[in-house]
């Protein structure tokens, strides 16, 4: 259950249209669903539900064949129908959703489907009334004949402007420059807090190096490591790279899964994604290890490309990754480029090729560390962040 729900949350698209077949092929199969796409003789009303037209002097004579049964048959096959009106405004929902910017388009598609429902309901108010309905409908109940049509006619208004506006929607995405996204790892798509801290007191117990705070080893996320090394606890040069390999040696069996994705990151990956927007990594981490991570993660799938540093020391400067992700993707002239990340050395590393970097708050960087380092915009949720880079 646990995976379908994962299936379901990460293909919503699909499974709209999944769930909207699901409903229309029982509802073309049903009694009045076969009478519906096949009438025969009299006269024709302007009634249109479920995408059929109907025959009132027919669906009448076969109401009288089926008897006690009729009844409940057309309550179905109305049932079905609005099920089909919410899982097809479901899917459109899907599909605009990635590619619209304001939150009232996502919520048009829902108008045809309460229009639908609305409709139905009338109709069965009127049969409820009159037991002969198609007739009674058309000759005795003037009015509420008249509301329906109306109610269909809005309703598949609505089915077009929908229709029309993701024609728009894509004229208006091919339009757009061509986009490039970099993330930071660590503090942006992960939570590596646990794993990073206890390699790094795994390598200061190896050295007998005096036992730090939990906060402050919490600091080496995001600088190079031989940088926070140095700079946070002043180790002696000598004792640097040892230091590193102690760490690594807890790294790379351990603290690599001693990790966790931030809520929500999958979902914006697979939106970004489904809006043809292509991603990159851009890591200080060693290559090796993020791509472990990524894979084990799920999102390496998201991704055109994974740099991070090499474990000889080489590249692991935000900006010497991100000169290396862009040789190696090779962005044609014109495409805006993004980095997004949670500490300064993203915006630093990304300006010093005049890129601008959107910060993060869910990190390990504040607002005011962002802000001095002259980020673009720094958002708070990932909502937020979908809404900027869309």
């Amino acid at each position: 259950m646990k995976k379908l729900f994962t299936l379901i949350k990460t293909y919503p698209s699909t499974t709209a249209l999944l769930c909207m077949l699901a409903v229309a092929v029982p509802l073309m199969l049903s009694p009045i669903g076969a009478l519906a796409i096949n009438p025969i003789g009299g006269q024709r009303i302007m009634v249109m539900d479920g995408m059929l037209w109907y025959n009132a002097e027919y669906i009448s004579e076969v109401f009288t064949q089926l008897g006690a049964h009729g009844r409940q048959v057309y309550l179905i096959f109305h049932v079905f129908d609005c099920l089909f009106a919410v899982t097809y405004a479901a899917l459109l929902m899907t599909i605009l959703k990635p590619l619209a910017r304001a939150k009232w388009q996502w919520l048009l598609p829902i108008v045809p489907a309460v229009f639908d429902i609305t409709e139905n309901t009338l109709i069965q108010i009127m049969s409820a009334q009159h037991p002969a309905f198609w007739r009674e409908f058309c000759s005795n109940t003037p009015l509420l004949a008249s509301i329906a049509p109306v109610f269909t006619l809005l309703k598949w208004l609505g089915f077009l402007a929908c229709l029309v506006m993701i024609v728009v929607l894509l004229v208006q995405k091919r339009k757009r420059p061509r986009k490039l996204l970099l993330f930071d790892l660590d503090g942006t798509l992960t939570d590596p807090q646990e794993g990073i801290v206890n390699a790094i007191t795994h390598a200061l117990h190896q050295l007998g190096w005096p036992a730090q705070p939990r906060e402050l080893l919490a600091t080496f996320i995001g600088p190079p490591l031989r940088d926070s090394f140095a700079d946070t606890l002043g180790m002696p040069p000598e004792l640097i790279e040892p230091a590193i390999a102690a760490y690594r040696e807890y790294f790379a069996e351990r603290g690599i899964f001693e990790n966790k994705l931030y809520d929500g990151i999958l979902e914006l990956l697979q939106r970004l994604q489904a809006a043809g927007i292509p991603m990159a990594l851009a890591t200080s981490k060693p290559t090796v290890y993020a791509e472990k991570i990524a894979a084990h993660f799920g999102f390496a799938q998201y991704l055109d490309y994974i740099a991070g540093a090499n474990l000889d020391g080489t590249r692991e400067r935000k900006a010497d990754v991100i000169a290396h992700a862009l040789e190696v993707l090779a962005p044609p002239p014109g495409t805006q480029i993004v980095m997004i990340g949670d500490r300064e050395f993203d915006v630093l590393g990304a300006a010093e090729h005049g890129i601008p970097c959107i910060g993060v708050l869910w990190g390990y960087g504040s607002r005011e560390e962002l802000a001095s380092a002259g980020a673009q915009q720094i958002v708070r949720t990932m909502d937020e962040l979908l809404e900027v880079l869309t």
